[in-house]
């Protein structure tokens, strides 16, 4: 009775410490996902728009929020293993880990509470960096102005005038200076949760303890023992990702290290005609290419490869048996803490934030472009919105035409908003109660009167006045070829007509008028035969639809990827379906989807246009890994040994199999992604970091959620239950199945037709001769390819804004790049002349047009000297700087179209100016990169004292990211290649199989790029990513085949063929489960989605070819002997 005592005792402390980790996992999920937006809600946002924002402002003490939620996720879940399995140094192990998170989590309280003088200063430099709009949040809740006394807030204080500092306010448990007495329920907040936790840390401190000195055994634990030293024999497997091939070595047993009452028993293992025996990570020592001599430095790096393969993989294989035991025994646990846990850091989504267009995301942090445009930003804070039309019409110029664009500007002009405001009370103002705006009627100063009644003869004779015309509306140079495009000229070179008209009208800031212009652009004109419109809005827009308009597409590939699961998953009898297994596999790719969506939020990752496309490319991978599970299930099975065995045994075999199998594979894309992640360019290193965390919760998902449900459907079966009405239908014990229930199509095709094919001596040379025909015509195709990259190229190709910009580039492509010269700081009063000397030396530069440069000092001179006045000489000014600025405002004011071009201090002090030129006209954008370097460095040698001068264009942020790609390709791909080298060469332990498994991975990457210059793709950022990542599935595909060529006796053409059979349909199903979802994006309308379906189609096209065809081909005829351990294929 004794022992029964102790023995229940024991059992319920193990139920504690069970349902207490599970209660302490999910806590560390919700303070992962959770507490930031829920603390923002407390203060008072509810635009959940904004969450993403304020979380990136908040972000040191976010991630410091997601370190004590991951910490206490790891350390509950450690327990919660440590918990199934029954050895003392596991008990150990616990009870130092919640010791460690204990410590941690006081030492980091304490510290806080005493080093306020630290912690100010970590908060002030948060402060300094966090937007206006989370400054304004916290100062309004807390009633504070500022962070410390030393903080000189950037920003103006909400409400009323306060001295409280918010580094005080947020420490008080009431808010002081409020109006009644209020409590600080942030503070609160965070008091309950660090309380909580140091309590369930001490709650469980008590419950190992009380585990450790209980000595009894349980119910409810299993001995494994997770080490190898024990083991007689090591199970090695090589499983094929893709779906129907499992392999194992000589069958593992145990005779201590697994004692439990579901251990797997000698001979347990499956090795059928889909089974090899062998593998490369776990030969013995006489095992290695015979083709190497025994005893050199090679053949033992090679053993060196094989024994660290046996023991990771000895050691996977164990842990994966107990989790499949582990699952098997209660299946709906963990297939509810799977969806539990998904589910709450899926709501880290909260804080997700969009990357926008521009310098964010394509430039690094600190890159000096990019504090090149800070610096402008602060140096001109008045910036025009430009809302702009292009009007095209054959035979502009006509009198019909001209006289429709003016009543088309007159409508324009008095077009009002929703709040009856029009453009002339809404405008840039230019002058008095001007507005400023450009087009052709400026040359009679809009006056209605005139341009209502303008013939194609006045208009022409005005256009032909002379060579250099000034605006009578801005007093400036009118530029002819920037406001009229394909213009046509007469025999005397004399302006005759033209096809196409630009309109432009600019406004101060975010207005509704701006969409009513885009809404009448829309509409167009009678009269105008095409109008294509961009308002300053237009682009910002646009590039918010793009990130989700691929959704139903994305919703059409997984229907098509659940019926071919459904298809390939079971046999087709009314039991032996597998319905709800289908509808598992999607429902766990699901739910890993957003926990790395809400993972990837949670550590302030932004979502991108590149985003959407990861769920298209790990729909691939997931339904590989299940169908790894689910062939490894089939084979496990069908073996007669194991068809006497319960379900949980089963499990045990299956995982033990699988798990490795899918652990490896899954490191082969982990790896790709991961180097994508080094990347400098925002938005691609940011798109790998959620494909990186994808693979790991697809892995996670297909073991505690997938198998589980598997599980439950295999005990379905046994049960005779329907594969659809599941209970609600029980068929009779006696029911058979139909005999085309398991056709096996497939793999009959690959025996008697592909691999008669690929080992025919005819057809060998036939393949051979089109792989290398086919890689020389893809050679020539990569060495044309060019660096492009335009932002354009984010917007919806089928858009009114695209049509806009095919126009502009159609009609305006002779109009050079406009770059402007910042000149920021420094005396301009003292170096007003070397102005002029920085204007000739950059007129100079061979890049730029001659006499193109222009700017608002031109004017200032030229003004001067009209006036009598030598702006050269300091007496003009009598000695005073002062003078000359006050002159600079005089001529601002009279000639308003320079006040966004010249910025003054308080003291009425120049302290920015800037000119304009015009770069020489080229026929790609990357043909403008020499130019912007020469500009560059001719910027930095010029003498502008106490400031600085730089070159700043619109297109230069593009520019920019061709350099960066130009300088991280080859630096990636190469890096990319070495780490798939070393994943093959351990997998294979074979340099010559190693070798030509390369050469197929690197003439389908080849391939590859012949493609993209024969699709119209270029070298760019995203096109760099999807290489990459090609390369990790190009791996897949050929090193299977490569090692089941090693593992198989006879002459090269047998075991050709063997391999072909065997491993065949396997990379089939692999690749064409890929396909399946990508190819749904042949329907999408943006560039980057298009770019990455040409780009992952190629892949699966050729790597097949490659994998499935010419890699079997080379190895039947210069193939390596076989492993010594290597067996006769069935």
């Amino acid at each position: 009775m004794k022992y029964d005592v102790q023995s229940q005792n024991s059992f319920n402390l193990l139920n504690a410490l069970k349902y207490s980790s599970i209660a302490g996992w999910e806590l560390g999920a919700l303070l992962c996902a959770v507490f930031v937006p829920l603390q923002l809600w407390i203060i008072g946002e509810t635009d959940i728009s904004n969450f993403g924002d304020h979380a990136l402002s908040l972000g040191p003490l976010g991630l410091w929020v997601f370190g004590f939620g991951l910490a206490t996720f790891l350390a509950h879940g450690i327990a919660l293993f440590c918990v199934g399995v029954k050895q003392e140094k596991l008990k150990l192990l616990v009870f130092f880990v919640y010791l460690a998170h204990f410590v941690f989590i006081v030492t980091v309280v304490v510290f806080a509470a005493i080093r306020r003088d630290v912690v100010d200063s970590y908060g002030q430099e948060m402060w300094n960096k966090a937007q206006s709009g989370t400054v304004d949040l916290v100062q309004k809740y807390f009633n504070c102005c500022g962070f410390t006394d030393n903080d000189k807030p950037k920003f103006p204080c909400n409400g009323e005038d306060t001295k409280n500092l918010c580094s005080d306010q947020i420490r008080y448990i009431t808010l002081e200076g409020t109006s009644q007495v209020a409590v600080n329920t942030p503070l609160l907040l965070t008091f309950v949760i660090i309380s909580i936790l140091i309590l369930y840390d001490i709650w469980m401190f008590v419950l190992v303890i009380l585990w450790y000195r209980c000595s009894a055994s349980t119910d409810g634990s299993i001995d494994v023992e997770l080490s190898t030293s024990e083991m007689n024999k090591s199970s090695i497997y090589s499983i094929s990702r893709s779906n129907s091939t499992v392999s194992t070595c000589v069958t593992a047993t145990t005779t201590n290290s697994t004692k439990g009452k579901y251990a797997p028993e000698t001979g347990s293992l499956p090795s059928d005609e889909n089974t090899i025996s062998g593998s490369a990570t776990s030969m013995n020592d006489d095992d290695d290419d015979v083709t190497v001599k025994h005893g050199s430095c090679f053949s033992k790096t090679l053993k060196c490869f094989g024994g660290v393969g046996q023991f990771i993989s000895s050691s996977l294989q164990e842990l994966f048996h107990w989790i499949g035991i582990k699952t098997a025994e209660s299946p709906a646990i963990f297939i509810t803490l799977s969806i539990v846990v998904a589910v709450t850091m899926t709501a880290g989504i909260i804080q997700q934030r969009r990357m926008g267009r521009g310098a964010d995301l394509v430039l690094p942090e600190g890159s000096e472009l990019r504090d090149n445009l800070a610096t402008v930003g602060k140096a001109f804070p008045s910036w025009l919105r430009d809302n702009s039309m292009i009007i095209v019409h054959d035979g502009m110029l006509n009198t019909e035409t001209i006289q429709a664009m003016a009543e088309f500007d007159q409508k324009i002009m008095t077009v009002q908003d929703d709040n009856g405001a029009s453009y002339p009370k809404l405008c840039f103002p230019l002058g008095y109660d001007e507005c400023l705006r450009s087009n052709l009627f400026e040359l009679w100063n809009f006056n209605r009167t005139i341009t209502r009644h303008l013939t194609q003869e006045e208009v022409i004779a005005e256009l032909n006045k002379s060579p250099l015309i000034y605006s009578p509306y801005t007093h400036i140079p009118f530029a002819i070829n920037s406001v009229l495009g394909d213009v046509q000229s007469d025999s005397a070179g004399k302006i005759s007509n033209s096809t196409a008209h630009l309109m432009r009208y600019f406004t101060p800031q975010p207005l509704d008028w701006e969409l009513k212009f885009t809404e009448i652009g829309l509409q167009g004109f009678s009269g105008l035969d095409h109008v294509y419109v961009k308002s300053a809005q237009s682009e910002d827009i646009e590039f918010d639809k793009t990130f989700y308009s691929d959704v139903p597409l994305l919703i059409i590939g997984g229907v098509l990827i659940f019926f071919y699961v459904l298809f390939m998953a079971g046999n087709w009898s009314l039991v032996g379906h597998r319905f709800w297994v289908a509808v598992a596999s999607i429902a766990s790719i699901g739910l890993s989807l957003g926990l790395t969506i809400g993972l990837s939020a949670a550590l302030l990752y932004p979502w991108t246009q590149l985003g959407l496309l990861a769920p298209f490319l790990l729909l691939g991978v997931g339904v590989d890994d299940m169908f790894v599970i689910l062939r490894t299930w089939d084979n496990v099975v069908s073996r007669s040994e194991n068809r006497n065995k319960s379900i949980t045994e089963k499990a045990g075999l299956v995982l033990r199999l699988a798990g490795a199998s899918i652990t490896v594979t899954s490191m082969t894309d982990l790896v790709a992604f991961c180097i994508g992640i080094s990347s400098t360019i925002p938005f691609l290193s940011s798109f790998c970091v959620t494909l990186s965390i994808g693979v790991v919760t697809l892995f996670i998902m297909q073991v505690t959620f997938f198998f589980p449900a598997l599980i439950i459907d295999e005990r379905r079966k046994l049960k005779k239950h329907d594969g659809f009405l599941l209970g609600c239908h029980p068929h009779p014990e006696d029911y058979k199945e139909n005999k085309y229930a398991d056709m096996q199509l497939q793999k009959k095709f690959f025996k008697n037709i592909l691999s008669y094919i690929a080992t025919n001596k005819v057809a060998k040379v036939v393949i051979l001769l089109a792989t290398l025909g086919m890689a020389g015509v893809m050679a020539y195709g990569v060495t044309q390819l060019n660096y492009n990259y335009d932002e354009d190229w984010f917007i919806d190709q089928e858009s009114y804004l695209s049509d806009y910009y095919t126009a502009s580039k159609q009609y305006f492509k002779d109009d050079g790049m406009m770059t402007s010269i910042n000149l920021v700081g420094g005396d301009f009063y003292t170096n007003r002349l070397a102005m002029e000397d920085i204007k000739k030396q950059i007129e100079a530069n061979e890049y730029i047009v001659d006499n193109s440069c222009y700017g608002w000092f031109d004017e200032y001179a030229a003004d001067s000297l009209r006036k009598g006045i030598d702006y050269r000489n300091d007496s003009a000014f009598s000695n005073s700087p002062f003078n000359f600025y006050q002159s600079v405002i005089t001529f601002v004011r009279d000639t308003p179209v320079f006040a966004t071009d010249i910025q003054f201090d308080l003291s009425g002090t120049l302290t920015a100016s800037r000119f304009v030129c015009k770069g020489v006209p080229v026929d790609l954008q990357s043909d403008a990169l020499p130019g912007m370097q020469s500009l560059r460095d001719l910027c930095n040698t010029l003498e502008w004292e106490n400031g600085e001068v730089f070159p700043i264009s619109e297109d230069y942020v593009s520019l920019e990211s061709i350099l960066i790609v130009k300088s991280e390709i080859v630096m990636n791909l190469s890096l990319t290649f070495a780490a798939v080298t070393v994943i093959i060469l351990f997998l294979l332990s074979s340099f010559q199989t190693c070798f030509w498994v390369l050469i197929s991975v690197f003439l389908t990457i080849l391939d590859v790029g012949g493609v993209m210059y024969y699709w119209g793709l270029t070298i760019e950022a995203g096109t760099m990513v999807c290489l990459i990542l090609a390369i990790g599935l190009a791996v897949d595909y050929s090193s299977h085949v490569g090692y089941k060529f090693m593992v198989y006796t006879g002459d090269r053409n047998q075991r050709a063929k063997a391999a072909l059979i065997n491993i065949g349909p396997a990379v089939f199903n692999g690749g064409f489960s890929t396909f399946l979802p990508i190819i749904m994006l042949a329907g999408s309308n943006i560039y980057v989605t298009m770019t990455f379906y040409k780009v992952f189609v190629s892949v699966v096209i050729f790597g097949l070819w490659h994998s499935l065809i010419f890699l079997p081909v080379i190895l039947s005829l210069v193939g390596p002997a076989p492993y010594k351990s290597a067996t006769m294929p069935s």
